[in-house]
């Protein structure tokens, strides 16, 4: 069974073969990537491109992964409530 929402420093990028866990793993962080993509969506009405690139723009601002600010914003949902940076429109 899917154990989702691990912790995100297990989110990287792999080169090598994938094992059956390596897949299920990678399938876990898509997943919490596209919850914090809905999210988002949801709380400031942009299409799903939009809300990744305030992702992306956030993560990049506060100097951490994309993957970490995903698992942040799905462990609290009001991560996101005050903007660091301007939401792109």
């Amino acid at each position: 069974m899917l154990e989702l929402h691990r912790k995100p420093d297990t989110c990287q990028s792999v080169s090598r073969p994938l094992t059956p866990e390596g897949v299920e793993l990678a399938i876990d962080c898509t997943v919490t990537l596209g919850i914090a993509i809905g999210l988002v969506m949801q709380r400031y009405g942009l299409t799903a491109e939009r809300a990744l690139a305030y992702l992306a723009n956030v993560s990049s601002s506060r100097n951490i992964t994309l993957s970490t600010l995903a698992h942040q914003a799905v462990d609290d949902v009001n991560t996101l409530s005050v903007p660091t940076t301007q939401v792109p429109r």
